[in-house]
């Protein structure tokens, strides 16, 4: 082959001084609106092209709430891809046991909660529902390879604890102050380590009459 007729390699195209004012542009705005959406706790970005361009900003973040007590988990935000998993999952086992509308009621409430409320109102459940509805839910299923209902269980699992926590905090008894100034003074008087010893042996309690006498004449 002559070098008249040999093919060149194509040459690679110069992006002209627009194009980078634009990548920079870009670069630039996608920096500002990920700080922005920090700032408010929402996701920002620029949806379309040019004239079309318009501002997309999502539903606004939810913080985990924090502990209460001692002990207690925080729990996570679910997104609403894992909410859907855990819906469909739960309610494809349970049309597959019939029978878990008359004998596993609670389970069922629950279902029926996370389908028309969502994971916050199932979060809001009384502890006893949340304790016979994780054990009905072991009790029919044996392997949990199903990432939708083993999201389900482990956040029963921690909702029962967290709430278990509170109801042991809330049912024990505020210890009440002592008014010292109702009380008075007390009497106070210095014994020898014999005179102790005696008081000790005292089945009854009865003050040695040296002790007493002692404290007659000081009063």
């Amino acid at each position: 082959m002559s070098a008249s007729s040999s093919i060149s390699a194509p040459q690679r195209r110069r992006r002209s001084p627009d194009q980078d004012n634009n990548a920079s542009n870009t670069s630039v705005s996608g920096r500002l609106l990920h700080w922005l959406g920090k700032r408010i706790g929402r996701s920002i970005r620029l949806r379309g092209h040019g004239l079309g361009t318009r501002l997309v900003i999502g539903k606004l973040s939810e913080k985990p709430k924090q502990p209460q007590y001692p002990g207690m988990v925080v729990l996570k935000s679910v997104s609403s891809e894992r909410q859907k998993s855990m819906r469909r999952e739960l309610n494809e086992l349970l049309r597959k046991h019939p029978q878990t509308s008359s004998t596993h009621r609670h389970l069922a409430y629950v279902e029926r909660t996370l389908r028309h409320k969502g994971v916050p109102a199932m979060d809001a459940l009384p502890l006893d529902v949340l304790r016979k509805a994780l054990t009905q839910l072991e009790s029919l299923v044996r392997m949990w390879s199903v990432s939708g209902l083993d999201e389900v269980r482990s956040r029963m699992t921690l909702l029962i604890k967290n709430k278990e926590i509170i109801a042991r905090h809330q049912s024990e008894p505020e210890p009440q102050p002592m008014d010292i100034k109702e009380s008075g003074p007390a009497d106070v008087c210095e014994v020898s380590h014999s005179v102790f010893e005696e008081m000790e042996r005292s089945w009854h309690g009865k003050v040695p009459s040296s002790i007493a006498s002692s404290m007659s004449s000081s009063s």
